[in-house]
This record gives structure tokens, C-alpha cells and sequence, in this order.
């Protein structure tokens, strides 16, 4: 049981020192890409992989998220946010609210990944029934907000700010029953 332990602590040192020290090494190359290929698999299923879309030269100028609306047969509806981070607890933020944030950001509310949304209304019908168990739902949508983030040096905005400006579209529904 010792020895396999170690052999463990030695692989997570391993993973940890090699996710490091990635952005250092070039890429592009065949030897790089096969000897990284395990751990994109292991970044990626996670969350813990960096696209270098927040840093310079440009980074991205949109602030966008999701919510998930169910409407039920009673004429009710109920929401559900993919965790934008406003208003969550630190630790609420990091163990979960950042994974849903830049999965809904970068990928949900695309165009190109439609094949995503499918399953996001079921996570969301999933997720309300926890709450509304006794109602059957009709309808479920997902509407995607976003807003421009201006340039700092017209309007300063503080990170955990809410704006009121957010334009919306819902871009995907689909009747339940």
C-alpha cells in the first residue's frame, strides 16, 4: 500500500510540474502534442485548462452568461443561473461557480456548439426539479445575456459589479411534454 502512495504523490507531481510548465515549451510539435495528450484530456474533463482568450493583446471584451428558464403547466416559470459569480461565496465560486462561468461563456451561449444545448435544458429541468418537484414542466429555454465591457480609461468596472445594461436572447427552447 506504501509503495503505491508514492507512486501516486509521484504522478500528481508529475501532472502538476507538466501543466506548469506548458506554456514554456513550443506546442507545434508532434513529440509535444503526443506527450501532452493525456493531460489536455485530464485539463479539459476538469476545467482547469487557460485558453489565452483574457490575455493580451486582446482580450475578450464581452461579459455574457446563461440562465435556463422552465416554464410549468400551472403558468409559472422558474430560473436557473449557470453561475455567473456575482453574489457567491468564495468558495462556492472557485469549487464550481468559475467551471460553469467559462464552460457557459466560451462555449454554451455559441452558435457553433449548438449540440451542447440539447442537454443543457436537461441539466436545467434536472437541476429546478430539486426545487419544483411537484410541478410538471412545459416549456424550457436557455437565454444568453451579454454586454460590452468598456475600455477602463472611459468607465472603470469593478469585477464582482452587476451592470444593468445586458441585452438577451433566448436561443433555444423546447416544449417538455
Amino acid at each position: 500500500m506504501k509503495i503505491l502512495k508514492r507512486i501516486g504523490a509521484n504522478i500528481f507531481i508529475v501532472f502538476v510540474l507538466m501543466t506548469m510548465i506548458r506554456t514554456h515549451l513550443p506546442m507545434n510539435t508532434k513529440f509535444f502534442q503526443m506527450i501532452y495528450k493525456p493531460i489536455d484530456a485530464v485539463e479539459s474533463s476538469i476545467g482547469t485548462n487557460q485558453t489565452w482568450l483574457m490575455f493580451s493583446p486582446n482580450p475578450s471584451r464581452l461579459d455574457a452568461y446563461v440562465i435556463g428558464e422552465v416554464e410549468y403547466e400551472d403558468g409559472s416559470k422558474d430560473t436557473f443561473d449557470f453561475y455567473k459569480g456575482i453574489g457567491m461565496s468564495m468558495f462556492d465560486k472557485y469549487l464550481h461557480g468559475e467551471k460553469y462561468r467559462k464552460f457557459t461563456s466560451e462555449n454554451l451561449r455559441s452558435d457553433k456548439k449548438q449540440f451542447l444545448w440539447p442537454d443543457a435544458s436537461k441539466f436545467v429541468l434536472r437541476k429546478l426539479k430539486e426545487k419544483n418537484n411537484y410541478k410538471l414542466p412545459k416549456k424550457v429555454s436557455l437565454i444568453r445575456y451579454w454586454d460590452e465591457i468598456p475600455s477602463w480609461d472611459k468607465k472603470f468596472v469593478k469585477h464582482d459589479e452587476f451592470r444593468e445594461q445586458y441585452k438577451s436572447f433566448m436561443f433555444y427552447s423546447k416544449e417538455v411534454l
